[in-house]
C-alpha cells in the first residue's frame, strides 16, 4: 500500500505515512464523511470526492474544474538571490519561513487562498473558493499589510541579517479555470489562464515594497488611492499591452481607508444644509448627534466628506473613525487607525519613534495623565525609550481604562476646538468601538461636538438612541438630480 501524498510504502494499518506524516484517511470535502480509497463519490452526500487527503478541512475546494473570475496576487521577496549569498542556507530558510508565516496570516485574514509557495514567493487567489464582491480590494489590502509588516520582520530577524527585507507585489483580475493539475498522487489546485501570468509579469514591474496592478483591477477598487500611471506596458508572454498602475509607497495604509478630500457631490444639497446647521449649533455649544443611514453606494461617505470640508473651513476639527469589514473582530481598530493617521506614523517607525509622535499629537493637558498616556501607547504599539513600570491590570480593567483614556482625549480636544467626530460604517464596528460610541453619545451635554454615525440601511444600533438623535435617511436621488 502506498501513501496518498508521497507514494511511500506503507504497512497495513498505518494511520499516517512514516515518510511524510500524511494522514491516510480520506474525507469528503463537502461534508467530512470518511471515504474508502476506492470511492469516487461520497456515500453520504453524493459529492465527487476531492483528491486531497483527509487533513483538509470540510468545505475546502473539490477537484471538479470551474470557470470563474479571480483576483490573483503574486508576492515575493526582493533580491532573494543576493540574500542567499549573504546568509547561510539555514538562516535563509528561517527568513523565508518567517516572511511566509506573516504573509499567510494576513492573506487568511482577507479570506485569500494560497495556491502555491514558490520558493520565497506566494501565488494567492482572492475570490476562491469563496466569492467576494470586493476581491480586488481584499487583495490590495493584503498586499499593503504585508508591506507594512516588513520593517517589523526585519527588526525581528536582525540577529540573522542587517538587510531590510522588502517585497514586491503584482495583482490582476480576470477569468480563469480552476481545477486540479498534476499526475499520480501529486496534484495542485491551480487557476489556468492568462490572469496568473499577467499578475506575475506585473510583479516584475514593482520596486521594493511596491504594488503594481492592472487597469481592470484598479477600476474594481473603489477607494480613492494615490495611483501612479505606468501606461500601456508590454509583458513577456502576453499578446496584448496591459494598462499598469503603481500604488504610491507614501501613506498607503491611510489612503486605503478612503478619501480625505471632498469629492464632487451630485444632489443632497438639502441633507448637506441640515448637517451644516447641526455643525453651527455644535459650535455654539449645543452638541448634536446624527445617525445617517442608507444603502451601500448611495453617497454617505461623499456627504460626510462635504461636511468635513465645511467644518475645516470654519476653523473646526474633523476626525473620522472608519470601521472595516476586515477588522470587525479587532478591538479598537477604528480608534487605532485614526490615531495613527493623526500622529503621522510611518511604516518604518519603531516603538520609540511612535511614542515620540504620539506625545506630539496629544491635546494640551493630556500628558499630565500618565496612566492614560501609557494606555494609549500600549494601544498604538508605542513605547518610551525608558519605559516606566508596567501596568498591573486585569484585561477587563485595561479595556475600561483605555475607553476612559480615549474619552479624555476627545474631551480635551473639544475644549480647544469645535469637533466633528464621525464614525463610518458603524455596522462593522468591533464591540470596544461600539462601547466607546455609546459612551460618547451618553456624555453629550454642552460640548462643542457634532457626532455623526453612518450605517447601512436596516442595521440596528446596539444602544438605545436618545430623543435628541436626528435620524437622517438617504434615499435614492430622483432622476432629475442623479
Amino acid at each position: 500500500m502506498l501513501c496518498i501524498a508521497c507514494d511511500g510504502l506503507l504497512v497495513e494499518g498505518d494511520a499516517c505515512c512514516p515518510h511524510c506524516g500524511q494522514d491516510q484517511q480520506r474525507r469528503c470535502s463537502a461534508c467530512g464523511t470518511p471515504a474508502a480509497r476506492s470511492h469516487r463519490f461520497c456515500a453520504a452526500c453524493g459529492v465527487r470526492l476531492s483528491l486531497q487527503a483527509a487533513g483538509a478541512s470540510v468545505g475546502e475546494p473539490l477537484d471538479a474544474a470551474e470557470k470563474r473570475h479571480l483576483t490573483v496576487l503574486f508576492c515575493d521577496l526582493v533580491d532573494s538571490t543576493g540574500l542567499s549569498g549573504a546568509v547561510d542556507a539555514e538562516d535563509l530558510r528561517e527568513i523565508i519561513q518567517a516572511y511566509q508565516a506573516i504573509a499567510a496570516d494576513i492573506i487568511r485574514h482577507y479570506d485569500g487562498y494560497i495556491a502555491q509557495y514558490l520558493g520565497d514567493g506566494l501565488l494567492v487567489y482572492f475570490g476562491y473558493p469563496y466569492a467576494h464582491e470586493d476581491s480586488p480590494t481584499r487583495a490590495l489590502r493584503a498586499a499593503s499589510d504585508i508591506i507594512a509588516a516588513m520593517p517589523r520582520l526585519s527588526a525581528r530577524l536582525r540577529h540573522i541579517t542587517t538587510l531590510a527585507l522588502q517585497v514586491r507585489v503584482g495583482i490582476h483580475r480576470g477569468m480563469v479555470v480552476v481545477g486540479d493539475v498534476g499526475a499520480g498522487a501529486r496534484h495542485e489546485r491551480l487557476a489556468i489562464g492568462e490572469t496568473p501570468n499577467i499578475a506575475a509579469r506585473l510583479q516584475s514591474l514593482a520596486q521594493g515594497n511596491e504594488v503594481v496592478v492592472s487597469g481592470v483591477t484598479r477600476q474594481a477598487i473603489r477607494d480613492a488611492l494615490p495611483w501612479q500611471a505606468l501606461g500601456e506596458v508590454s509583458l513577456r508572454g502576453v499578446a496584448h499591452p496591459v494598462d499598469a498602475w503603481r500604488l504610491s509607497r507614501s501613506s498607503e495604509s491611510a489612503a486605503l481607508m478612503g478619501p480625505s478630500h471632498a469629492p464632487r457631490q451630485i444632489g443632497r444639497q438639502d441633507e448637506l444644509r441640515q448637517l451644516e446647521q447641526d455643525w453651527q449649533a455644535a459650535c455654539a455649544g449645543q452638541p448634536r448627534l446624527v445617525l445617517m443611514e442608507g444603502e451601500p453606494g448611495i453617497g454617505k461617505s461623499h456627504l460626510l466628506a462635504q461636511l468635513r470640508q465645511a467644518t475645516q473651513t470654519s476653523g473646526g476639527l474633523s476626525l473620522v473613525l472608519r470601521c472595516s469589514p476586515y477588522h470587525s473582530a479587532s478591538e479598537w481598530y477604528p480608534v487605532i487607525e485614526c490615531m495613527e493617521r493623526l500622529a503621522q506614523f510611518d511604516v518604518h517607525d519603531d516603538a520609540q519613534a511612535r511614542y515620540l509622535k504620539l506625545l506630539q499629537c496629544l491635546p494640551a493637558g493630556m500628558a499630565t495623565f500618565e496612566q492614560d498616556v501609557q494606555l494609549l501607547a500600549r494601544l498604538l504599539r508605542a513605547q518610551a525609550e525608558t519605559p516606566g513600570p508596567p501596568l498591573k491590570l486585569a484585561p477587563v480593567q485595561v479595556k475600561k481604562l483605555t475607553e476612559a483614556a480615549v474619552l479624555r482625549w476627545v474631551n480635551l480636544v473639544v475644549q480647544q476646538h469645535p469637533l466633528m467626530l464621525a464614525v463610518e460604517d458603524l455596522h462593522w464596528a468591533d464591540p470596544s468601538t461600539l462601547a466607546l460610541v455609546a459612551a460618547l453619545a451618553a456624555q453629550l451635554s454642552t460640548q462643542r461636538i457634532l457626532l455623526v454615525l453612518t450605517q447601512r440601511a436596516g442595521a440596528t444600533p446596539s444602544w438605545a438612541l436618545s430623543g435628541s438623535t436626528r435620524h437622517l435617511v438617504l434615499d435614492r436621488l430622483p432622476s432629475e438630480e442623479a
